[in-house]
C-alpha cells in the first residue's frame, strides 16, 4: 500500500505469479525473475511487469514507476458509500419476472423456447473457452457469469412469457439484473430493455435490426466502449452492420447468416486489438493476445440463437 495522505491510502498489487480462479490451473506463468504489478483485485493481470528485486528496491520502484497507475483515471472506480445510503436501496424481487405484464405482438411459443434453449446451451458450453479468453485480460470468470445467467433463465422457465417476445425481453433484463455481477450483468441488462419496445408491433427482419440496434447504441452510451476498443460492441456492431446492408439490398434470410458471420470475425479480430476500456484496459499488452470475452460471448450468443432459429422453422 502506498500512502498518500493522512486520511487516505492507496494500494498497488504485486505478485510471484499470476492469479487463478479456485480450482482451475494458471492461464501463463511469470519468469522467475520478474513481478506483476497493479495486479488486479480478481486475478486480472497487472499494468506491466518488473524486475524480481528485494522489496525496498520494488517498494521503490513502485512510488516512481507505479504514480502513473494511480493517478490514472478510473471510470470503472464508484465512491464509497455508507451502510446507511446502502441499507436505503432497493433490493430486486425473484418475483419481479412474473410481476411484468404481458404487452406487444406474440409470436409462436415453441420458436421462442428453441431459440431460448439454443442460447442458454450456448453459453454453458462457452463456459471453460470463455473463462480462459477472460483470464488472459480479466478476472477469467466470463464464462461462469454467462452459464450461471443461461441456468438462472432455465430455472424461471415456467414463468417466462414465451408468447410475447417484448415482454420476455423485459423478463432477461430483470434476470441479468438480478443474477449476473458486475459490468456485464448491468450492460446487459440495459441492452435488453433497449431493445424489448422494438419488438412490440411486430417481429420481422427490420424490427430485429432495430432492436439489435438499440442495444448496440445502449451499449455505447452506458459503457463508453466503440468499435475498435476491444469489447463486446466489436462484434455487436458488426452483426448489426452487415445486417443493415443486406436488408437493404434485400439478401433474403441468408443476410442473418452473413451477419453471424461477421459477428464472428469481429470476436477474433479483437485479438489484434488493444483495450481502451474496460478491466483489460488497465492490463499491459502482453495479456491482450487472445480474442476478447465479451466479444466472442456475443458472437456465440447469436449463433446459437440463429441456428436454433433456422431449426424451428425446419420443422413447418
Amino acid at each position: 500500500m502506498i500512502p498518500l495522505f493522512q486520511n487516505s491510502i492507496e494500494t498497488l498489487g504485486v505478485s510471484l505469479y499470476p492469479g487463478s480462479l479456485p480450482g482451475k490451473s494458471r492461464e501463463t506463468e511469470l519468469p522467475n525473475d520478474e513481478i506483476e504489478v497493479g495486479l488486479g483485485i480478481h486475478g486480472e493481470p497487472g499494468k506491466f511487469r518488473a524486475p524480481y528485486e528485494c522489496a525496498r528496491k520494488i517498494v521503490t520502484g513502485l512510488m516512481v514507476k507505479g504514480r502513473p497507475c494511480l493517478d490514472a483515471p478510473t471510470p470503472g472506480w464508484n465512491p464509497g458509500h455508507s451502510l446507511s445510503e446502502i441499507s436505503k436501496r432497493p433490493t430486486a424481487s425473484a418475483s419481479q419476472t412474473t410481476e411484468i405484464p404481458s404487452s406487444g405482438t406474440t409470436l409462436s411459443s415453441e420458436l421462442l423456447k428453441g431459440c431460448l434453449k439454443g442460447f442458454t446451451k450456448a453459453m454453458k458450453e462457452s463456459e471453460d473457452l470463455l473463462n480462459d479468453l477472460d483470464a488472459s485480460a480479466g478476472d477469467g470468470d466470463c464464462g461462469s457469469t454467462f452459464s450461471g445467467a443461461a441456468k438462472s433463465i432455465e430455472s424461471d422457465l415456467s414463468k417466462l412469457d414465451l408468447e410475447h417476445p417484448e415482454t420476455l425481453f423485459k423478463q432477461f433484463s430483470i434476470i441479468f439484473e438480478q443474477s449476473v455481477g458486475g459490468t456485464s450483468g448491468a450492460l446487459y441488462a440495459l441492452m435488453l430493455s433497449s431493445a424489448a419496445p422494438e419488438l412490440s408491433v411486430k417481429v420481422d427482419s427490420n424490427a430485429i435490426l432495430e432492436a439489435l440496434d438499440k442495444a448496440n447504441q445502449a451499449v455505447q452510451k452506458y459503457g463508453g466502449a466503440r468499435v475498435g476498443d476491444r469489447t463486446m460492441v466489436d462484434s455487436l456492431n458488426a452483426m448489426v452492420e452487415e445486417l443493415r446492408k443486406g436488408l437493404k439490398d434485400n439478401q433474403g434470410m441468408d443476410v442473418f447468416e452473413r451477419a453471424v458471420q461477421a459477428s464472428e470475425r469481429a470476436a477474433e479480430e479483437t485479438a489484434h486489438q488493444k483495450a481502451s476500456v474496460g478491466r483489460a484496459s488497465y492490463t499491459s499488452s502482453q495479456s491482450q493476445t487472445k480474442p476478447d470475452a465479451g466479444a466472442t460471448a456475443i458472437s456465440r450468443w447469436l449463433r446459437a440463437i440463429w441456428e436454433a432459429f433456422r431449426e424451428e422453422m425446419g420443422k413447418k
